[in-house]
């Protein structure tokens, strides 16, 4: 959020600028418009939608984390990403760890125990989804149901248009006082 209104200041008026970054709701989408861009990108937030073709265990463990449960790692890519934590993030971060590769080659290095990690998930045994996680951003926290699309849609307009509504009431209350 803190860069929003730099990137808009540096590109100046003619270049649309999207914020991106922890958008999950109305008030997020409301934020940006009012710190200058002219829409918002969105991600994580549609990994519980009901159209996603996440596996159940996963879904599952992003409906339950908390915007505390995600981390900084590179040990998918080699790039840093904020992903949810689990043991395998948790070992790739660890003072024990090899360190990572750059990228592409630490993608190349892991991509077989990751295929591993989600076939094994399937089985849905006891454990099964322990090493199972993705990239998600610290929005995780908001994601409590699994919803449609459109009721995700819906739902921010609605918030958005309550949380304009209220910033109106509020200036027209201050200049009242004035």
């Amino acid at each position: 959020m803190l860069l929003w209104p730099q990137v808009v200041d540096a590109v100046g008026p003619d270049t649309p600028v999207l914020a991106a970054g922890g958008i999950g709701s109305g008030r997020h989408i409301a934020a940006g418009l009012s710190l200058g861009c002219q829409g918002v990108w969105t991600g994580s937030i549609w990994l519980t939608a009901a159209e996603s073709d996440y596996q159940p265990a996963l879904v599952d463990k992003l409906l339950d984390a908390d915007s505390s449960q995600t981390v900084r790692s590179r040990c998918i890519s080699g790039k840093p990403a904020r992903m949810l934590v689990t043991p395998y993030t948790e070992a790739w971060d660890g003072k024990d760890s090899p360190g990572t590769l750059p990228m592409p080659l630490q993608y190349m290095a892991t991509a077989e125990a990751t295929q591993r990690i989600y076939k094994h998930a399937e089985s849905g045994g006891a454990d099964a989804a322990t090493l199972l996680g993705t990239p998600v951003g610290q929005v995780v926290g908001m994601m409590n149901a699994r919803r449609p699309a459109k009721n995700i849609v819906a739902d921010w307009v609605n918030e958005y248009v309550e949380t304009v509504s209220g910033l109106a009431h509020q200036l027209e209350e201050a200049a009242s006082e004035d």
